[in-house]
This record gives structure tokens, sequence and C-alpha cells, in this order.
């Protein structure tokens, strides 16, 4: 549910459809921003990756410290397959930062698809008007 909130505070705040959206009265206009659109996109993709890896960043850190005390402070007989297998996976550090790292990958996955539907913008206007000729 949250996905599918964040997916559509996403394309109301960045409409992609709108912004690839082409006709014969708009191709020109459409073409000239779309330079534009792409380095927008691939600015947003950028940022929202940045962030992605420091929140992956984070998480090794979180593992790591839990890990430890679970090894040498908690209980000196845990295995390492029991700890990783049963008490890392439920910890509630661990489970906040990949929920946040999970919200983060929908928003990169999002501004990838935004970036590749700008670069294939050119393409399919080509397309277009050639098929339009004929």
């Amino acid at each position: 549910m949250e996905r599918e909130n964040l997916l559509k505070e996403l394309r109301e705040q960045y409409p992609i459809e709108e912004e690839i959206d082409f006709n014969d009265f708009n191709i020109e206009e459409r073409l000239q921003s779309q330079l534009r659109l792409e380095m927008k996109y691939w600015d947003l993709l950028s940022a929202e990756k940045f962030h992605l890896s420091e929140l992956e960043s984070k998480m090794v850190d979180i593992r790591f410290k839990v890990y430890d005390h679970f090894r040498f402070e908690y209980e000196r007989t845990l295995t390492k397959t029991e700890i990783e297998l049963f008490y890392l996976p439920g910890h509630a550090d661990i489970k906040e930062i990949q929920k946040r790292i999970d919200i983060q990958q929908v928003k990169v996955d999002y501004f990838k698809l935004c970036y590749n539907a700008v670069k294939q913008l050119q393409w399919n206007i080509k397309t277009y008007l050639k098929n339009r000729e004929n």
C-alpha cells in the first residue's frame, strides 16, 4: 500500500506521461525540451541512487553492529548462521533501514523509468514522422 501511494505521489509530482506525450501540434516543442528533460531525470535518478547507496552503507554498518552484539555480548554460543538466519532479520533497526531501502528503491526505479522514457522520446518521434510520411 505504501509503495502504491509513493508511486502515485511521484507520478503527480513528476508527470512523465504528460512530458513525453506528443502529437502533430507539439512535436517541435517536445524535441526542443527533450534534452532538458533528459538532464532533469538524470539528475533526479543520480540523486536517488546516491541516497540509496548511503542507505545500503548504513545497513552494512547496522548489520555489523547488531551481529557483534549477538556474537560477543548477547550469547557467545550462537553460531554465525544462527545469528544471520534468526536474529538479524527480526531486529528492529535492520527492519527499519530495510523499509527505507525498499522505499528508496521504488524512487530509483521510477526515475530510471522516466529517464529511459525521455531518452526514447526522440526515436519515438522519428518513427512517428517516418510512419506518417508513408
